[in-house]
């Protein structure tokens, strides 16, 4: 699991969430990502190239869960434990395996678009900078850790667009995608109390971190009702309201789930 993308994220991340975990990955992520795709309105569609750029992420974005779960822990008192202890020994015989496979996958990631006519200038960056900003993320644990997820949830959700669009900044469409669910999703987490404190500016949006079902809400329809205002004024697509409408439908449905389970 070390080695291949996803997979290390479906073993320490979905199935840890719930018993409903891979599901929630797909409705929360995968399909949002997907229908993103599809909007953007590029033909011919390609399933295969929609799976490529997702599993491209996964290949630098579980580096950092790697380093988290395995190195990060070491100075902590009281970590979080993810993997098991026969898999903590597994990653400490083959650690320099697992990065190298990591780094050889994301080179032969970046050969790829490149060859796809993606500028490296502006790849490279892109694609190689998750690293640092997550080694930064890993090496904290204050404050500014939640405003760094803003960043961590904005590249899981919008590089795959940008790798699949070959960079063409489909700008509203982009911006969609981040105010979608990586907004909202920053806006809750500053708004939960953590160490006995929240962020105030936070509270102004949710009214307390106990509504934040009923803020999701709101902002859905917030967003609905502003996407077809700018395409009542030929700015955008009108199918583009879609993608806020599946979120909204979402959080219904994944509210009214928990309820039942």
């Amino acid at each position: 699991m070390f080695y291949v993308p996803v997979l290390y994220a479906i073993r320490t991340r979905f199935l840890k969430r719930t018993k409903l975990g891979i599901f929630f990955w797909l409705a929360e992520y995968l399909f949002p990502v997907l229908l993103s795709f599809l909007l953007a309105n590029i033909e011919p569609i390609s399933i295969s190239q929609m799976l490529l750029s997702v599993a491209c992420v996964y290949c630098f974005y579980e580096i950092g869960y790697i380093q988290n779960d395995c190195e990060t822990i070491k100075k902590e008192e009281s970590p979080t434990l993810r993997l098991s202890e026969d898999e903590l020994k597994i990653y400490e015989r083959n650690k320099w395996n697992i990065y190298m496979t990591r780094g050889v996958l994301g080179i032969l990631f970046s050969m790829y678009y490149i060859q796809q006519g993606i500028p490296s200038c502006t790849l490279l960056p892109v694609l190689w900078g998750i690293i640092p900003l997550y080694l930064l993320y890993n090496s904290m644990r204050n404050r500014l850790n939640q405003y760094l997820v803003l960043f961590l949830m904005i590249y899981r959700y919008g590089v795959p667009f940008l790798l699949y669009t070959h960079f063409s900044w489909n700008c509203y469409l982009l911006l969609l995608i981040i105010i979608s669910y990586p907004i909202p999703t920053f806006i809750q987490i500053c708004a939960k109390e953590k160490r006995g404190r929240c962020e105030k500016w936070a509270l102004f949006f949710v009214g307390s971190y106990n509504k934040r079902e009923l803020f999701r809400l709101k902002f859905y329809l917030l967003l609905i009702v502003g996407v077809g205002v700018l395409a009542f004024l030929n700015q955008v697509h009108l199918y583009y309201v879609i993608l806020p409408i599946y979120f909204f439908l979402f959080r219904i449905g994944s509210y009214s789930m928990r309820k039942i389970l």
